[in-house]
């Protein structure tokens, strides 16, 4: 393995209460990989209908990796089981259900690695 390098991912969204709104990371670098170790997530103002987190490839196709429904307004939800990203892919996190104009955040921390 080459070289390896700390990945934070910090968002923060306010909502216009579409039904979805998706908060995407950058997409993996060529020739790198990207390992997450920890996603955190809230909806800061009041209760949306469902939380989702997966991943999208290239060709934009969502594979969906954890659920949180109801969740509570205010309450950090987090994934402590890695997953590891490949080239062009990206972290999703989908909140369904918002309302205008809640705080929607997203925190990401892991690191990546130069696999070429």
């Amino acid at each position: 393995m080459g070289k390896k390098v700390e990945w934070k991912f910090n968002s923060e969204q306010i909502s216009d209460a579409t039904t979805n709104i998706d908060i995407k990371s950058d997409a993996v670098r060529h020739g790198w990989k990207r390992t997450i170790q920890r996603v955190a997530v809230e909806d800061e103002t009041t209760a949306c209908t469902e939380i989702r987190l997966g991943y999208i490839d290239k060709m934009e196709l969502i594979a969906w990796l954890a659920e949180q429904e109801t969740p509570q307004a205010g309450v950090l939800y987090w994934v402590k089981d890695l997953v590891v990203l490949t080239e062009g892919q990206q972290l999703i996190v989908r909140f369904t259900g918002s309302s205008s104009p809640d705080a929607l955040n997203v925190y990401a921390t892991g690191f990546e690695e130069e696999v070429r």
